[in-house]
């Protein structure tokens, strides 16, 4: 019991503050707070006038008010009288006060109690017919009285006189004067049923009250924050369901030196780049590319131009080093296989999942004044929207105001609904730094994007809004009216107004983010909206007392209010103008009073269109309209087409030229043959005239000859004159005419492609397809296994081996992975290196002998140092050479910082180095850069940048390795040709010498790793005479490393360590039984000399 009460206290008292504050809420004379409040107008309704209640009453209403939120039955007998105080303190003032007293009475009083508590509706479950007993009893208004109607209200009372005590003190013996009182007693029913049925509908309304209470908790407070939805949330909508690229930022927009934004959307993070759910602004500046988050500087540091993303013929963008690929067509962003190796060097342990993925879309960083232009489109779509029984209302009943302070960086939403789970039925506001929009499900209706409409921007900084929606049943319209109070006065400013000519049914409001929290403070519901005292601001005007929308005068409501531009209407009032009527692009059109000249109405759709119009276009594809057609034309079902040459100028003379195309048709011929018109050439042909008379010509090629007259027009570009000449045909898809005058069309070469007819050109296929003939009309892909790195290729090329490409239309192929290979070209995947066999370097095409014995100093679960025994039985260490090489202080393996670089952690890559390093941390090579033991800095041949170009730097390209005065670290040698260097523990490097000898060097030892072998004096050996030898390698915490050398054969020695391949050279073994030396170098990879 005890524990239950202070739960419940607890509760009862959070949801008792709130309402309490609200009911107490204190008046002023401004428009805001002269409303009363929902309990407040409750209260109000029940009272007739000052006086007219008695105290009972009031005291009665009181108790049912403070009551109407209690949902708990208990029944208490007996037992400590303060546990039954606390248990009625948590659920009303009112019953204490009694309850307490009556309590306090039990030592004057003893006796037993019990009383218990029910649902709060029970309260109103009244038996009404021991309200009005039988017998000549006076019921007031049920009575025979004679009701009266009051002036104004319209509401029946009568007149009840009593009599009060004046004078004296109450209970003493001293005699009062007795006075008569009037008192006005209001009827608000009409007959007991009427009473009965108001009390049950009110008893059924608070239970299902208690219901909804229990459903979803504690009435919704005034003040809440909204929390921030997920990156990207609110165009998440605009971009899977426009279906046009409205949204869409153009390339040539996104290389304009404009910034915009790219959302992210990845499955998972990439650690120290980018979380999976991310959103930043990207500039093209001075060829980089510079991404910073919102709110954040941009740093010089910031801006990439790797993976050649500084040339803007290739689409590509760098964010913090990422290379993608991207597509205008959609707005998304690619990484493709060239894009990940472009990148690999910049991001350490870039993971694998994202080749080949789309991740991210881009959008204008101001997408309200983009989509502003635009009409029917998708737009920001509000994110977190909760529901509640609480935030319903009726604004059929003279409209209802929804006020509020609130603050965000972001955008604040505020939504209204019909169905909340049906978006069709949402029409919201959006208030952003940018400005305001209303949408209507989910597009764009219109917009105010004056710099002082919408929100501040800011976390901490409030202001005060309202919006008003107003439904209109006579007339069928819903007004949204939005709005805000500036701080230092009362009086409401309203920046938007909109009217839908339709009933929308509003019945729910609620309040979304963007991806930025909201704080909410001061929510209130008002009765009637702002129509007194009221400022319309820009873009509204006053109309008949009421802020409306302000747009050209013959629009019915504009995309952008306050625009007086007869092209941003939604809905014309008279009549509109569409293309090709009038310049613009398919869909504009502009409001007109009337129809311009030449032009009539079509009374369906209230549109303009020709009376008659020209054949011949203007440019842009306008056309041409005119009353009648001129004397030179003739009509053709009101298109003016010109006459045959054959026909005489007769327009002087006020005559029509023709009436036709034919001879015949001639008001006057040119030619007659005894007094009757000569019919002109074919089709095909032109009229040459000479003495009085023509003779046919075939039409010149290239020209169209189409009436057979004297008129030869040229071919315009992308055309070519058909086999017989009567016309310009457009060229066929594949092909194209570059040039008027075209006799035939040329196909497109391979390499190149086009896709529409009437082309004077062809586009190349782009990298990662191909056109295999001429004349194609669709580029293919790429197979996979193959690829295409330029665009216009006629052909793809096969991964060469030790590469692969799992996915059409590549740019380029893969490096197979270390322990991976792919042996033959065209593949499209690698193969795992069998047992005992593997590959130290990414691209191999075979793989090569690694078998390792002895006991391993690593643990298959991780765990390293004191306390976690290898195999035999010493600490447990971490792989050098794999993926997590460092022991943390907590004893587990792993590549971080916190694993490496901490003071008790130990990074076993490092352990036991021998010699100095020959390469610099920073990247730099060659003279002027000295390595540790101060000779040139070399490259670290088995890392990623092995080579140093012509300007000191380390790198993977060409540029890098393949220049005049390049070095490829890979394949320089060093040492002397007869030496073994065998690199130990702690000693250093031993160099063993040799005689001369006839065989090339190859590196065993590099730094972090100790390196043995097995000799017999100064020289490596085995004999055919023994069984097949062994040359055993040691690794500095690997065990040794076995491998056996058959008789008779030339192979290839691997020292298994990531990333790096140490080989011996064994050539065929003499028969006389003579030792075969095995040189050995601590080198670089050379080409093998000649055997002996």
């Amino acid at each position: 019991m005890s524990e239950f009460a202070t739960r419940a206290e607890a509760d009862w008292k959070m949801t008792l503050s709130t309402f309490t504050a609200q009911a107490s809420q204190s008046k002023s004379s401004s428009w805001w707070h002269g409303h009363e409040s929902k309990t407040e107008s409750k209260q109000s309704d029940g009272q007739a006038a000052a006086g007219s209640q008695s105290k009972a009453n009031r005291k009665q209403e009181k108790q049912a008010s403070s009551q109407e939120y209690s949902s708990e039955e208990l029944q208490v007998q007996g037992g400590d009288q303060q546990i039954a105080a606390a248990i009625t303190e948590m659920y009303t003032t009112a019953l204490t006060t009694e309850l307490k007293d009556w309590l306090e009475s039990i030592d004057d009083y003893p006796k037993p109690f019990s009383f218990v508590l029910r649902l709060v509706s029970d309260l109103l479950n009244i038996p009404f017919a021991s309200l009005f007993p039988s017998g000549k009893v006076d019921y007031g208004c049920f009575g025979k009285r004679n009701l009266q109607i009051e002036e104004g209200t319209g509401r029946k009372y009568y007149i009840q006189e009593t009599t009060k005590l004046v004078g004296g003190n109450k209970g003493s013996k001293n005699v009062s004067d007795t006075v008569t009182v009037s008192e006005s007693r209001y009827c608000n029913f009409a007959n007991r049923k009427d009473l009965e049925n108001s009390m049950t509908k009110k008893r059924l309304s608070l239970e299902r009250a208690v219901t909804v209470y229990l459903e979803e908790g504690r009435l919704l407070s005034s003040d809440f924050l909204l929390p921030a939805g997920e990156a990207g949330c609110e165009t998440a909508m605009l971009a899977f369901l426009q279906g046009d690229n409205t949204g869409v930022p153009s390339w040539e927009d996104m290389t304009g030196e404009k910034e915009f934004t790219v959302v992210f959307d990845m499955p998972y993070d990439i650690p120290g780049i980018l979380q999976a759910q991310d959103v930043l602004e990207l500039k093209l500046f001075r060829h980089k590319w510079f991404s910073n988050r919102r709110g954040s500087a941009p740093h010089l540091y910031d801006g990439y131009k790797n993976g050649g993303s500084n040339d803007v013929q290739g689409k590509r963008v760098s964010v913090q080093g990422l290379v993608m690929t991207y597509d205008d067509e959609t707005g998304v962003f690619t990484v493709t296989d060239d894009d990940f190796e472009a990148s690999a060097p910049l991001i350490p342990d870039l993971p694998n999942w994202i080749k080949g993925r789309d991740i991210a879309r881009a959008e204008y960083k101001k997408l309200l004044n983009h989509l502003s232009q635009k009409s029917e489109t998708v737009g920001d779509v509000p994110c977190g929207i909760q529901w509640s029984n609480a935030h319903r209302f009726d604004p059929t009943d003279g409209g209802k105001c929804i006020h509020f302070t609130a603050a965000s960086e972001g955008d604040i939403f505020v939504v209204f609904a019909s169905i909340p789970k049906n978006h069709e039925t949402w029409i919201y506001i959006q208030i952003s730094p940018e400005g305001v929009a209303l949408y209507k499900a989910l597009r764009l209706q219109t917009t105010q994007l004056s710099d002082n409409a919408g929100g501040l921007g800011s976390a901490i900084l409030y202001q005060s809004y309202f919006v008003c929606v107003t439904e209109d049943v006579e007339k069928e319209t819903t007004v949204i009216q939005y709005g805000k109070t500036p701080d230092n006065e009362e009086r409401p400013h309203v920046w938007l107004s909109f009217t839908f000519h339709e009933l929308a049914s509003l019945r729910y409001y609620s309040f979304g983010s963007g991806e930025s929290p909201v704080k909410v403070m001061g929510l209130s519901l008002l009765n009637t909206p702002a129509n007194d005292f009221i400022i319309c601001r820009q873009g509204t005007e006053m109309v008949n007392g009421v802020c409306q929308q302000k747009c050209h005068s013959e629009c019915e409501g504009c995309r952008t209010s306050g625009s007086n531009s007869p092209t941003d209407c939604i809905a014309c009032k008279h009549q509109k103008v569409t293309y090709p009527y009038r310049e613009g692009e398919t869909g504009d059109f502009e409001c007109v009073a009337q129809c311009p000249q030449h032009m009539q109405t079509d009374s369906a759709t209230k549109t303009c269109t020709c009376i008659k119009r020209m054949e011949k276009v203007r440019p842009g594809g306008v056309v041409h309209c005119v009353t009648d057609c001129p004397l030179t034309d003739f009509d053709d079902n009101n298109v003016c087409k010109k006459c045959s040459t054959f026909c005489a100028d007769v327009i002087d003379e006020g005559n029509r030229v023709c009436s036709g195309p034919a001879s015949k048709d001639c008001e006057t011929c040119q030619y007659k043959h005894e007094g009757r018109c000569v019919e002109g050439c074919s089709p095909g042909q032109k009229a040459v005239r000479g003495n009085g008379a023509f003779t046919c010509h075939q039409c010149q090629s290239g020209h169209e000859c189409r009436l057979g007259d004297e008129t030869e027009d040229i071919c315009p570009a992308g055309t070519a004159s058909n086999d017989d000449r009567t016309m310009c045909e457009p060229c066929a898809a594949g092909e194209f005419s570059g040039t008027p005058g075209a006799a035939t069309c040329q196909k497109c070469s391979p390499g190149n492609y086009r896709s529409s007819a009437a082309s004077t050109g062809c586009n190349a296929c782009v990298a990662g397809t191909y056109s295999r003939t001429a004349g194609s009309r669709v580029c293919e892909p790429c197979a996979a296994g193959e690829f295409s790195d330029n665009p216009g290729a006629a052909s793809c090329q096969k991964c060469p081996a030790g590469t692969y490409s799992n996915s059409a239309a590549s740019t380029g192929c893969s490096a197979c992975e270390a322990g991976t290979y792919s042996s033959s070209a065209g593949s499209t995947d690698c193969k795992s290196c069998p047992s005992g066999y593997n590959t130290f370097h990414r691209g191999q095409s075979t793989c090569i002998i690694s078998q390792t014995i002895g006991p391993k100093k690593w643990r298959e679960d991780g765990r390293c140092g004191q306390g976690y025994p290898a195999e035999d039985g010493s600490p447990a260490e971490c792989d050098p050479d794999g993926i997590n090489p460092c022991c943390s202080q907590h004893s587990w393996c792993g590549p971080t910082a916190a694993h490496c670089d901490c003071q008790t952690c130990v990074d076993y890559r490092n352990k036991q180095s021998v010699g100095p390093k020959k390469w610099r941390e920073d990247g730099r090579c060659g003279q002027g850069y000295p390595a540790e033991d101060g000779s040139p800095a070399e490259c670290d041949p088995d890392g990623i940048n092995p080579c140093c170009s012509q300007h000191s730097w380390c790198g993977p390209t060409a540029a890098h390795c393949d220049c005049q005065t390049c070095v490829d670290y890979r394949n320089k040698q060093s040492g002397s040709p007869c030496q073994v260097i065998l690199a130990r523990a702690s000693a250093g490097p031993l160099v063993l010498p040799h005689p001369p000898c006839h065989h090339q060097m190859y590196r065993v030892a590099r730094a972090g790793m100790l390196a043995q072998i097995a000799f017999s004096g100064s020289q490596l050996w085995s004999t055919h005479q023994a069984p097949p030898c062994q040359v055993i390698l040691a690794r500095a915490r690997a065990g040794p490393l076995v491998v056996p050398i058959p008789l008779a054969t030339t192979i290839l020695c691997g020292v298994a360590r990531a990333g790096m391949l140490a080989q011996t050279c064994h050539s065929q073994a003499p028969s006389h039984g003579a030792l075969t030396r095995l040189p050995l170098a601590r080198s670089f990879w050379q080409e093998p000399e000649r055997d002996p």
